[in-house]
């Protein structure tokens, strides 16, 4: 998903710097790190499945607190901070994806499979900023939603998707295994 949503806290916080949007934007790729090594000797010792199911979970409690920051006034930015490296243990499965792919084709669909993988997160990199173009109507202002005391506006909007697709993803995995 795109880093946008974070600018809203140059409004809540006067205090925050482009330093922060830096911290926000590697935290995610520290912690995918963190997350591939762990995951992997957890893999070793343990099913594939489990780290599979956690990583889903991670990014919809992730997801969530990121849409909420902004309800934490200027401690937001540092719920902000802990979403990111949640969504990026979530992500920290990459490896174990690949690695349970390779593990279950047969030589003869392996390069087929993982290059579906591939294609799958390459499409990622697309999507993301493609549906922060489409919401891009919304506003800064949105839609507030009383009842959840929640207002879907462009910046968390394309995380309110990414949780409702790790939530599908989330029950197919767990009827499928």
């Amino acid at each position: 998903m795109s880093i946008v949503g974070c600018i809203r806290y140059f409004k809540i916080d006067p205090t925050v710097t482009e330093s922060y949007l830096g911290w926000i934007n590697g935290s995610y790729s520290l912690a995918q790190v963190i997350a591939a090594i762990i995951f992997g000797h957890w893999c070793d010792k343990r099913p594939s499945i489990e780290p599979l199911l956690l990583s889903p979970l991670l990014i919809i409690i992730g997801s969530c607190l990121y849409s909420y920051g902004e309800l934490f006034g200027v401690n937001g930015v540092y719920v902000v901070l802990a979403a990111r490296v949640l969504q990026g243990f979530g992500a920290g499965t990459i490896a174990v994806a690949r690695t349970v792919c390779a593990d279950l084709s047969t030589l003869k669909t392996r390069a087929s499979i993982l290059a579906k993988l591939a294609t799958a997160q390459a499409a990622g990199f697309f999507v993301g900023p493609a549906l922060q173009a489409i919401v891009q109507p919304i506003g800064s202002k949105g839609v507030h939603i009383p009842g959840i005391n929640f207002s879907l506006n462009i910046m968390c909007s394309t995380y309110c998707l990414e949780y409702y697709q790790c939530c599908s993803t989330h029950l197919v995995f767990q009827r499928r295994f």
